[in-house]
């Protein structure tokens, strides 16, 4: 019964307690604005991303720990000019082999429900995947200097954007056809990773790293590409920096 209750919580296979452990004793996240499905206000959002800011260091640290007790380590993914290319093949291999999911339901597993709850404090596993989004949000950063943590005050006018009221990777150039937005929301990317291995039954079925590699790849090009339009993209200030840029 008690293992119920942990596979439960975790969505992690019982085969796998070691990790059932440790995401059971993961701290979770909470933002001071429990952003749910409606568009909370810029005001908000600034504090929350000040919030957010303020508390990335330790919880890089808390999943930089957990990752070391499986043999990986991120340290040289998240330092500039350091190739991250070994460790996002190592984190692809960790998900395929240890995010097999046990009895998690396909509603906690919906966007709708990750979006009411994935920052209001209530859940270890969301604070785990959330963090793991911070891991792959600092590896893009560390990779592409002109970006930063902001979020996208515009994603509101999208009708069912995913985007609304979410802490992103801000400051990607974007094409001349806008092919790609201009910021990565590496959480999410966490969330569907998740989905995919739960409801997959290939077991090296996922997207974990697949947007991030992709950002990772078209960057250096995308820098010199046409001008792109004016920036709506919200973010801290950074002296030796240009402000952002995104599309609509």
């Amino acid at each position: 019964m008690i293992l119920d209750h942990l596979r439960s919580l975790t969505g992690t296979r019982l085969d796998r307690p070691d990790l059932v452990a440790s995401t059971l004793n993961y701290a979770s996240y909470q933002s001071p604005h429990v952003t749910g499905g409606d568009f909370i206000g810029i005001d908000p959002l600034k504090e929350n991303l000040a919030h957010f800011l303020i508390h990335r260091g330790e919880r890089l640290e808390q999943i930089t720990s957990l990752l070391r007790k499986y043999d990986l380590d991120p340290e040289l993914a998240i330092t500039p000019g350091e190739a991250p290319a070994g460790f996002l093949d190592a984190l692809d291999s960790w998900v395929a082999d240890y995010w097999r999911a046990g009895r998690i339901s396909k509603k906690q597993l919906s966007r709708d429900f990750w979006t009411r709850h994935q920052d209001d404090g209530s859940s270890h596993l969301y604070g785990f995947l959330s963090d793991i989004g911070l891991l792959l949000g600092e590896i893009l950063i560390a990779q592409c200097q002109s970006c930063e943590w902001g979020f996208d005050p515009m994603a509101r006018k999208r009708e069912h954007s995913s985007f609304v009221n979410r802490i992103v990777v801000t400051g990607l150039a974007v094409p001349a056809d806008n092919t790609i937005p201009s910021f990565y929301d590496p959480g999410l990317s966490a969330f569907y990773a998740l989905r995919t291995v739960r409801f997959h039954p290939d077991p090296s079925a996922h997207d974990l790293t697949l947007n991030l590699r992709a950002r990772l790849t078209y960057y250096p090009s995308l820098k010199t590409s046409s001008s792109p339009p004016e920036s709506a993209i919200v973010t801290p200030k950074r002296a030796s920096k240009k402000t952002p840029v995104t599309h609509e």
